[in-house]
């Protein structure tokens, strides 16, 4: 605050005459000891001979209450002296008291008044707090043209705050078309003068362009920029980008066999959630180096701050020894903090650990804790889970009643490992009447999202008539077979051969075009 005005009276000094120079010098003096009463004293004289600098530094003082007991009243008074002078300082200042000013009666016809005198002159706090009032539809009807019109007046003049809400007015398509050339444009121009937020932004927008493609290397520099100013977003995203490594070339077909391969493991290797889903890096096609250390580095910065997200991948980094020496201690810490905000990862991850005795004694009642928080907030797995421990009576009373409740829950949210289960639960009567119907539906439920082990169930189904509804079928016993074997299954494979010798050459050609189409409709147009 002192520094600011000796700035201001160091010019002040340099251009006024010999006596007024004399004044402000000892003006200038006395904030150089911290004595705003003798500043003041000193400065009042000046304000009565109309200098309006001197009004408007007086006016400053008693709206701070530097030196003098806080009165807005009497600020107002001397930014009015030097306002109605044409000051554009003090037009801006009585625009702020009117607009926001605590204490202070709220008149936004009075504030936008002297704003736009102050914007007139130049004034690029007035130019901004302009924009912000057509854009928010403070005291006046929103208007984005003439917020627009405003922040590019306060923008070219190199205010940041102005090129940041240009570049999210025309990012976002706030009354206009979104303009993606033109964010970035007002993104950089903010970012380069070290504003956090724009460089955050920039960063999410350059890793994902639509004008040029994704350029990680133009990212992460900006990304790096907002992280080292402490932007707890940005050092999130770094830790993912580094963790992951984004080093392949794009290519949704090996995405898709991807994708098929952790379909097919989500009923037998429950833990399959924990798996990288490595469709994303080549659907995304990248160029950035994995270093585990990098990211364990912006993890840490962003969890220490609070970030969820953050705090449940470090866990992840301390428990699979990426970037540092193995440490459950550590990781349990992390997912624990996590979990606490309500963190579905970590609760999962956390349920886990406890299962399976993974750097912590084995626990089912901690694991069911933290596998039932989850499940409670919608989780998909976690609902499969525990009604896996209570399918089977993990360390619990088997209970098929709530075992249907969850899986029923998982499988109505798409989760193929509980609809597989609740229809070999239907065809095998667990714990229930014999249900062909429900069994074929929730088979079919799980075949259509790729599911191997469910295509196999649904190609036997059609091969043996268990009820009316289902007729016996070889083509489609056949086509479903293929299906399965075609992902991997090797039961898929050796049905599909037996069943080829009770068929006609003819059958089963049908039956193989039967499933190619399926297969290109991703087992959409089957039945």
């Amino acid at each position: 605050m002192i520094q600011r005005f000796l700035i201001i009276l160091a010019t002040l000094v340099l251009l006024s005459n010999g006596a007024i120079a004399q004044s402000f010098s000892d003006v200038e003096k006395a904030l150089e000891e911290g004595d705003y009463q003798a500043a003041i004293i000193l400065l009042k004289p000046l304000a009565e001979q109309g200098n309006v600098q001197a009004q408007y530094e007086l006016g400053f003082f008693y709206e701070d209450g530097l030196g003098v007991e806080l009165d807005p009243k009497i600020a107002l008074k001397y930014y009015m002296l030097a306002a109605d002078q044409g000051y554009a300082k003090a037009q801006f200042a009585i625009g702020e008291l009117y607009s926001h000013r605590h204490g202070f009666e709220r008149n936004y016809e009075i504030a936008m008044k002297y704003f736009k005198l102050a914007a007139e002159q130049g004034n690029v706090q007035a130019q901004y707090k302009l924009g912000n009032m057509y854009e928010d539809a403070q005291g006046v009807e929103q208007d984005y043209k003439t917020a627009i019109k405003y922040y590019t007046q306060a923008a070219e003049q190199g205010d940041d705050n102005a090129q940041y809400e240009l570049g999210a007015i025309f990012k976002n398509g706030r009354g206009v078309e979104p303009d993606y050339e033109k964010a970035i444009k007002y993104y950089t121009l903010a970012a380069e003068q070290g504003k956090t937020i724009a460089q955050y932004e920039l960063g999410t927008m350059l890793e994902k362009n639509l004008i040029t493609g994704q350029d990680y290397k133009k990212a992460i520099k900006y990304y790096t920029l907002a992280a080292e100013q402490g932007d707890v977003r940005a050092q999130f995203r770094l830790g993912e980008i580094y963790e992951r490594g984004f080093t392949v070339l794009q290519d949704s077909e090996t995405a898709k066999k991807y994708n098929h391969l952790l379909s097919k493991q989500k009923y037998y290797q429950r833990d399959s959630w924990k798996k990288y889903d490595f469709s994303a890096m080549f659907e995304s096609g990248t160029g950035v180096e994995q270093d585990f250390k990098k990211a364990l580095k912006y993890y840490k910065m962003a969890a220490d701050k609070g970030h969820t997200s953050a705090q449940n991948n470090l866990g992840v980094m301390y428990e699979n020894a990426r970037g540092t020496e193995q440490d459950y201690d550590r990781a349990i810490k992390y997912f624990k903090l996590a979990a606490k905000r309500r963190s579905i990862k970590a609760q999962n991850n956390l349920g886990f650990m406890y299962e399976q005795g993974i750097g912590v004694e084995q626990n089912y009642e901690e694991a069911i804790k933290y596998y039932q928080l989850a499940a409670d907030q919608g989780n998909a797995e976690a609902q499969f889970t525990i009604g896996y421990f209570y399918d089977f009576g993990y360390e619990i009373e088997s209970d098929t009643k709530k075992a249907l409740k969850y899986y029923n829950l998982a499988a109505e949210q798409g989760n193929t490992g509980a609809q597989y289960r609740l229809g070999d639960i239907y065809l095998q009567a667990f714990g229930v009447p014999r249900d062909y119907k429900k069994a074929f539906k929730y088979f079919k439920m799980a075949a259509e999202q790729g599911d191997m082990w469910a295509q196999d169930r649904i190609g036997m189904m059609y091969q043996y008539e268990h009820d009316p509804s289902i007729k016996e079928d070889y083509v489609k016993a056949y086509m479903w077979y293929n299906l399965s074997s075609d992902l991997g299954h090797s039961y898929g494979t050796e049905n599909r051969d037996k069943l080829a010798e009770k068929m006609k050459e003819s059958q089963i050609k049908k039956a193989l075009l039967l499933s190619k189409q399926c297969a290109a409709s991703n087992y959409k147009n089957c039945f």
